[in-house]
């Protein structure tokens, strides 16, 4: 339906100089070919930014670069200079596949639609397109919160095309981790229905060099912060409502786990006596909730039970 209106592609890029030329690659040779491709260079002090500037040939290339700030800098950057009618984020150190932009485009069956997503993968297999179906955003955000599907609802923003109007008085939040949780909310608020296209058309690639799989810092909470925006976006948003108040319980109740089993394995864990005091506590009293909940994943469900019964045998399972 689409066809003729103008995509831009925003591509956050720092130190990526390993894998820049695979992600472009995979954009300039999208089958979809009216595209801006909008390479926010935050700052790179490595060769990332001689490597991209190879791509300027293309004209569709437009290359900014401005002082390190983070991803959501970077993005908010793209963001305000992106003239395209739809708008998609691709991290630098990712790619896509060849239909991808062309695909989401076909779930934009109406003017209602505001947001289309595919499935990701961590292996390099794409697929081709199956089916596409529109459900509501309430589902959308629960499946979400509960971790329904993983390789399609993420809270993450690169498996979606955007209207740019989604963005219009929405901005990521800077100098936070997880910037993504911290508007998952809002941005699902303003849509009524969301396209689910069927295929694996983005590669998420687990880059060790990435913050996110560092060892731990006190930085690394602010997952926790976004959890808390998350629950006061629901009270605000949608009216507090009980499931999904449950969902963003479960949901906090995980990363909190997964922030515990980073501390508890770092060499440096007395150096973060505080926060492990902190999760130790939110765990407790989050446990006994999620055991109860019947949405929970039945791995969540086993790890808050076994939590009930002894942390301290926990803590001493996630050290073996």
């Amino acid at each position: 339906m689409y066809s003729k209106d103008l995509v831009s592609i925003i591509i956050p890029m720092y130190n990526v100089e390993q894998y820049i030329s695979e992600c472009l690659e995979s954009v300039i040779n999208q089958d979809y070919k009216n595209m801006e491709i909008i390479i926010v260079n935050d700052g790179s002090t490595d060769n990332s930014l001689f490597i991209a500037e190879k791509y300027e040939l293309d004209c569709r290339v437009k290359i900014y670069t401005k002082t390190n700030g983070g991803l959501s800098s970077a993005r908010n950057y793209g963001i305000k200079r992106a003239k395209g009618k739809f708008i998609v984020f691709i991290d630098s150190d990712d790619y896509i596949a060849s239909n991808f932009i062309s695909d989401l485009l076909k779930g934009f069956v109406n003017d209602d639609i505001k947001i289309a997503m595919c499935r990701y993968s961590r292996k390099k297999v794409f697929t081709n397109l199956k089916s596409i179906k529109q459900i509501d955003s309430y589902e959308t955000l629960t499946n979400i919160l509960y971790q329904k599907d993983q390789t399609l609802f993420s809270v993450a923003a690169w498996n979606k095309m955007y209207r740019k109007e989604v963005f219009e008085k929405i901005e990521f939040p800077e100098n936070k981790l997880n910037e993504d949780m911290f508007v998952i909310c809002e941005i699902l608020k303003r849509t009524k229905n969301i396209s689910i296209c069927d295929f694996v058309g983005y590669y998420y690639r687990i880059n060790q060099l990435s913050i996110t799989q560092q060892k731990f810092s006190g930085k690394r909470m602010d997952v926790i912060k976004a959890c808390d925006h998350m629950m006061n976006e629901i009270c605000i948003n949608y009216n507090s409502d009980k499931i999904l108040i449950m969902g963003v319980t479960n949901m906090k109740f995980r990363r909190s786990f997964e922030m515990l089993k980073k501390i508890v394995t770092d060499k440096d864990r007395e150096n973060y006596s505080s926060e492990e005091k902190f999760l130790l506590s939110e765990l407790g009293s989050l446990a006994e909730i999620v055991v109860k909940d019947h949405r929970a994943k039945f791995t969540s469900k086993i790890t808050a039970l076994l939590w009930m019964l002894s942390p301290k045998l926990v803590c001493t399972m996630i050290k073996l």
